[in-house]
């Protein structure tokens, strides 16, 4: 059923196996936190993928991939696995939802997207951080006249890196922004990067903001915008960068702050038109604890048949199911 030639196939299984292997250090981690919470979560990290089933599926090309439908998924916030799994449901979304968005007004919708950054804090002020944050996206799109009068809807991420070498952090948000098709010739509704980094200075009240970014998407094509969707619905903390540590205590204590910082927060938000079809779609959110966040398929795709993946310490064990 999978051959050599299933190179989709292959590079899902290559994928499960890499974050599979990374969920040990980060279980490590938080073995080692004085948090009791991060504690009992240490076996739901380590369990987290041993079992997973998944359909064979043939596209009308003769494609094939795999979809999985059922996996013991851990759903813990910084597990290398689940927020890969997040990031590819959050993905799934938000094609849904564009695609919605496009047919019901025949394609006359327009998005920007946006990068909103602050001077890094430390591991002490990064919660604090992500509190003016917040509030500091809802200062910009209610009081920010352009922003105002341009925007129909949105959807915001928040992602937080490390820098291992000034010992810092760097939440930032990233958005995509649902305009009118008039956005780039209206001068009330267009937004220069000058403006925007004024703005978002104003509704943090930091004026040593230096760097946001906004760029517009002026096509239709939805497989060229996903490049942009993706950069907002990818890790909430690269598990590479919690990895790439000189030592185990300095891993400890990066993945215990982000965890602290983040913990009982929406890390994605949705607003306007976005919100609307979701709701339309009866979509729900992927950071919920009963999220599922195994893969959907498509009615166009023919089951071939099934798999088991059994973790061996190092590697999967496959199966075919009969």
């Amino acid at each position: 059923m999978i051959t050599q030639n299933d190179k989709k196939v292959k590079r899902k299984i290559q994928k499960l196996t890499h974050f599979k292997n990374q969920s040990p250090t980060i279980a490590a981690a938080y073995s080692l936190s004085n948090d009791a919470g991060m504690q009992k979560k240490v076996d739901k990290l380590l369990s987290c993928g041993d079992w997973i089933h998944a359909d064979i599926v043939q596209d009308t090309n003769g494609e094939k991939s795999m979809k999985i439908t059922h996996a013991n998924f851990c759903k813990v916030r910084l597990c290398p696995m689940c927020q890969w799994r997040r990031g590819v449901k959050c993905q799934t979304q938000m094609i849904q939802t564009l695609e919605h968005l496009n047919q019901k007004y025949d394609h006359k919708l327009r998005y920007v997207f946006i990068t909103l950054t602050v001077p890094n804090p430390s591991a002490d002020e990064l919660s604090e951080i992500i509190d003016k944050m917040q509030d500091g996206w809802h200062s910009l799109t209610h009081n920010f006249r352009k922003m105002r009068n341009s925007m129909l809807g949105y959807f915001r991420s928040l992602e937080v890196t490390y820098n291992q070498t000034a010992d810092t952090y760097h939440p930032h948000f990233h958005a995509v922004v649902v305009v009118d098709a008039d956005y780039f010739t209206n001068p009330s509704k267009y937004i220069t990067h000058d403006e925007l980094l004024q703005a978002w200075q104003r509704a943090m009240n930091d004026e040593s903001i230096t760097q946001v970014d906004i760029r517009a998407y002026r096509g239709t094509n939805l497989k060229q915008l996903l490049k942009g969707v993706q950069e907002s619905c990818k890790y909430i903390c690269k598990p590479s960068g919690l990895l790439d540590m000189s030592d185990m205590d300095t891993t400890a204590k990066v993945v215990e702050t982000v965890h602290l910082a983040i913990q009982r927060r929406r890390l994605f938000a949705f607003g306007g038109l976005i919100a609307k079809a979701r709701r339309e779609l009866g979509l729900t959110s992927v950071e919920r604890q009963d999220a599922d966040l195994t893969d959907e398929t498509t009615g166009t795709a023919e089951r071939l048949g099934g798999v088991s993946l059994l973790w061996c310490g190092g590697f999967y064990q496959i199966t075919v199911d009969n």
